[in-house]
């Protein structure tokens, strides 16, 4: 038997977002794949590492955690937020670090 979930369920199913915030939000994606990513992913791939300042930036920034709902420390997002991360990094050349970001 499969539960289907109302609204009042879950936080993540109520959308509010409009197309203008995800135009904003994917505009913050790509500058921050294009000023942090970009200029460091070979170097990081070499190593076979990301530095950790890096993930606390990353989550400063709102990217990480994107489909979490706020009261539980994320972003707030949905899946849409979350994709549109993973597309501006992978954007970029860091496919292996936008999965990552898509694992759970």
């Amino acid at each position: 038997m499969v539960h289907e979930m109302s609204n009042t369920e879950a936080p993540s199913a109520r959308n509010t977002l409009t197309a203008s915030d995800y135009a904003l939000f994917r505009e913050t994606a790509r500058r921050f794949a294009e000023h942090e990513i970009k200029p460091n992913i070979s170097e990081w791939e070499h190593q076979g590492i990301v530095p950790l300042e890096w993930w606390r930036s990353a989550g400063a920034a709102g990217l990480l955690c994107v489909e979490i709902d706020d009261s539980y420390g994320g972003a707030g997002g949905d899946f849409r937020s979350a994709s549109l991360v993973v597309e501006e990094i992978m954007r970029v050349g860091a496919g292996g670090l936008g999965s990552c970001l898509t694992a759970r």
